[in-house]
């Protein structure tokens, strides 16, 4: 179980799992997830992030994105 903040103050306890999911080809094997009232389905920016897509308002669909690959520039001085 896990404790959520609400937008509106109130404090909520959920189950907590993981899930493999696949939307459009996009596949994440392993992504948590937040066990919620029946119905009600919500991606979050952990699994948006995982699949490599993010959200286009305009179109009201998911596009893919580019990863970026970060190097420490301490990594390269040593």
């Amino acid at each position: 179980m896990v404790k959520l903040r609400l937008a509106d103050g109130r404090i909520v306890e959920r189950p907590l799992g993981e899930v493999g999911i696949d939307i459009e080809g996009y596949t994440a094997s392993a992504t948590p997830v937040v066990f919620g009232d029946e119905g009600v389905y919500l991606l979050g920016s952990v699994t948006l992030e995982q699949l490599g897509l993010a959200p286009d308002p305009i179109a009201r669909r998911l596009r893919p994105t580019e990863a970026l690959l970060m190097i420490s520039l301490e990594a390269r001085v040593a």
